[in-house]
């Protein structure tokens, strides 16, 4: 009823490939995990790398001809080029007889299902927190803070994006030191001692430089100088550099399979934001 009905038949087109592109994209996305814990994360940027190049050239081919009405299958060829590379990559890597894939194994499975049930479980404050952010500014600064915030916040994250990736081999890393049991503990407190360290090193400099640059980038951005825009990135960039401190943990937990504490801080992370928020609304506006 919202979409125009002279939109109805491209709409209809896109649906079966782009339906068919998640489910084969979900697929592929457990094929490179498996190739992450294999310890293999350049071969998984690779993979990524030209899963992005092949949409890229089918797009400047297709699209041209066709139209947007080819985006499913493009999307479509992504997923299909991702999954049947990586399962190339990944029987390379593991070298099992082909027997060895069509086992189950119900003791596996179920941890399985209770890590990915508490990923899924942590993952729910994680998506109700900036829409509730975003809803608390509208409530009370007005359009012109939200808008500031959702500016400030795009760029912020693609620095913040950038600042932590390499920090996704940690957990692969540690749950191959975590196979033996012995001297487990010690290993996984050098493993973050060591992380953070470097982390902290690299991270202050970082930080510092980008909150110098961030008025000029602001005013290019704005096309003028605005110093509430300049203090709502900058809160931003605060925020993300005390976030990015607590990666490794949230990375060694994962490698180690416990998330008792990743679960708790993402719901202690959204109800602070709904307390505070409120509060601080009251009182300051």
């Amino acid at each position: 009823t919202i979409t125009p009905a002279a939109l109805h038949p491209a709409v209809a087109a896109l649906l079966p490939p782009a339906l068919l592109s998640v489910v084969l994209g979900t697929s592929a996305n457990v094929i490179v995990s498996a190739i992450d814990g294999c310890q293999r994360i350049d071969l998984r940027a690779w993979l990524q790398i030209g899963s992005s190049l092949v949409q890229l050239v089918l797009t400047a081919l297709v699209l041209p001809r066709w139209g947007l009405n080819a985006l499913g299958q493009v999307q479509l060829a992504q997923a299909v080029f991702l999954l049947v590379a990586g399962l190339v990559v990944l029987a390379s890597l593991l070298r099992c007889r082909p027997g060895a894939y069509f086992g189950y194994d119900g003791a596996r499975f179920r941890e399985l299902l209770k890590f990915g049930g508490g990923m899924q479980l942590g993952a729910i404050p994680t998506l109700l927190f900036d829409p509730l952010i975003r809803v608390l500014l509208t409530t009370y600064s007005g359009l012109t803070l939200t808008g500031y915030f959702e500016m400030a916040n795009r760029i912020v994250t693609r620095f913040y994006v950038i600042a932590i990736a390499p920090l996704g081999a940690l957990t692969p890393h540690v749950a191959s030191a975590s196979l033996d049991g012995s001297g487990e503990r010690e290993e996984v407190r050098k493993i973050y001692g060591e992380s953070f360290s470097l982390l902290l090193f690299l991270q202050l400099p970082y930080y510092a430089c980008l909150a110098a640059a961030m008025a000029l980038v602001l005013t290019l951005w704005k096309g003028q100088f605005d110093h509430l825009f300049l203090a709502v990135a900058l809160l931003q960039l605060l925020g993300a550099f005390a976030k990015s401190l607590a990666v490794p943990a949230y990375m060694i937990y994962l490698g180690t399979g416990r998330l008792r504490w990743n679960i708790l801080s993402q719901f202690v992370t959204c109800l602070l934001g709904l307390v505070l928020g409120v509060g601080l609304g009251e009182l300051f506006g």
